[in-house]
């Protein structure tokens, strides 16, 4: 493994040649020339599969979710996430990104004939087919980015139970990232947790301490050691204080603390197929609910990472308000 790194996203990087190497690392974050694991709980710490790939050709290794959850679904939390963060599911908008991509990844065939305007030389036609070859098998890479959870709800057993999955979605937010960046198709909605003492929204506090002075909260900011958000239930409001280390959540207000257990982080995201507010298809068409491991921090390194947990199509109602469809199949509410 090469320890050269990706192109900053941003960057340019459109020319045919880098796109090759780079394209759905920069637009997505998710590479094909996954590893077709089926969720049994028989992974071992060695399995694989491709995340991205470094500016040389080299795949870029992450853990596979066979070694990540156990036989019973649980997260095993014995593998950091590699090179500060930058796997795709280290974040909840990251996967979200990722997902929105590879549902409508189209999988061009390599060795189709190319269009001699577009590729007029051999080394613009093999890189061209280089970049579709990393594109091939989008469902493979789904399936490392769904929870144990969402298997068991919809029935996913291996990678190709989940191309109906892909036809419906994908058919929904078709031209998605087709005017920019997939990011700018994308609205984080909701950010909450679900605990023994119920469901928070929560949303991070860029200046903890003059909160904390404010409510007579007796702390002091320690921001290598946790995190600060503001929580809501209600009408009533909270700091929420999260430990890096131990993934202890406690809930303060004014002098008052609750530890919280059985905490389960989710995020809603909204999938549009537009960018222009102006445009006819600026609603959002799907409705992802992203779901963290829960593991925590470990010797200054994050072990956390973020899955699919559920989905909903969603339809505009008469006033451009969407509202959400029936779900294809019996959804739950998800829980810890």
């Amino acid at each position: 493994m090469t320890t050269q790194v990706l192109t900053p996203v941003g960057t340019e990087a459109d020319t045919v040649g880098k796109r090759s190497r780079l394209a759905r690392a920069i637009g997505a974050g998710a590479l094909t020339l996954a590893a077709a694991f089926v969720f049994s709980g028989c992974g071992t710490s060695t399995a694989t599969y491709v995340d991205g790939y470094w500016d040389n050709g080299d795949g870029f290794l992450a853990p596979s979710k066979t070694a990540l959850f156990d036989a019973d679904g649980n997260p095993t939390c014995d593998l950091p996430v590699k090179y500060e963060g930058f796997e795709v599911r280290s974040s909840a908008f990251g996967l979200a990104e990722a997902l929105a991509f590879e549902l409508t990844n189209p999988e061009l065939k390599p060795t189709d004939a190319l269009d001699p305007v577009l590729f007029p030389d051999a080394a613009s036609q093999a890189a061209e087919r280089l970049r579709r070859e990393h594109l091939l098998g989008s469902v493979d890479v789904l399936w490392q980015y769904t929870h144990p959870l969402f298997d068991k709800q919809y029935n996913i057993t291996k990678p190709d139970d989940l191309k109906s999955f892909k036809a419906t979605v994908g058919a929904k937010i078709y031209g998605v990232g087709s005017l920019g960046p997939i990011t700018q198709y994308l609205d984080l909605v909701n950010t909450y947790f679900v605990s023994d003492a119920g469901q928070f929204n929560v949303s991070r506090l860029d200046t903890p301490q003059p909160y904390m002075d404010e409510h007579k909260i007796p702390l002091k900011f320690l921001g290598l050691q946790f995190e600060y958000y503001l929580a809501t239930s209600g009408t009533d409001e909270y700091l929420l204080v999260r430990d890096k280390k131990s993934g202890e959540v406690k809930l303060w207000q004014g002098k008052t603390s609750t530890v919280l257990t059985g905490a389960s982080w989710f995020a809603i995201v909204d999938v549009r197929t537009s960018n222009n507010p102006f445009g006819t298809d600026y609603d959002p068409k799907v409705e992802f609910t992203i779901q963290s491991d829960g593991c925590p921090e470990s010797h200054g390194k994050q072990y956390e990472r973020w899955y699919l947990r559920d989905y909903k199509l969603l339809t505009a109602t008469s006033g451009g308000n969407p509202t959400p469809s029936p779900s294809p199949s019996a959804s739950p509410s998800p829980s810890a």
